[in-house]
């Protein structure tokens, strides 16, 4: 059995990538749901950046997404793009 081993920038050799873009956009459409969409967008709008860091200019990766206004004050800004922001653990 022989073994190849090629460097990839997005971590899939030219054989598999076709079978894994087609399981994620399947998941996508099929699995993913408004609310984890909403967060994976605003972590990514965000750099995957400690925005509360940002501001005291220390660079920091973000690990969750937090609700600015919180749930209990208004639920229906759950999934708001506009309340939610990238945070780190400290944070």
């Amino acid at each position: 059995m022989r073994e190849y081993r090629e460097l990839t920038r997005d971590g899939y050799c030219p054989t598999h990538v076709d079978g894994k873009q087609q399981k994620a956009k399947y998941y996508n459409n099929h699995v993913r749901d408004k609310q984890s969409t909403s967060f994976s967008t605003c972590s990514m709008r965000d750099n995957y950046l400690c925005q509360s860091c940002l501001k005291q200019d220390r660079v920091v990766p973000a690990v969750m997404v937090h609700h600015i206004v919180e749930l209990k004050q208004d639920w229906n800004k759950r999934l708001d793009l506009n309340n939610l922001e990238s945070i780190c653990n400290s944070c």
